[in-house]
């Protein structure tokens, strides 16, 4: 099974706690098919990725 990827744009509204994220729905479609999503958060700050799991 190959990696698929997917972008995603992630807002954080720190004064309600809310993320919101809009993604890239161009090759969803090859990552929905490898059976599920992973997501790996970066910033500046931490560039190897701050939040990460696997979304089922």
């Amino acid at each position: 099974m190959s990696a698929q990827m997917a972008s995603a744009t992630v807002e954080l509204d720190e004064t309600l706690g809310l993320m919101r994220a809009s993604v890239d729905v161009s090759n969803v479609e090859g990552v929905q098919a490898a059976g599920g999503h992973y997501v790996n958060v970066h910033r500046p700050a931490c560039p190897n990725g701050e939040l990460r799991g696997q979304i089922q």
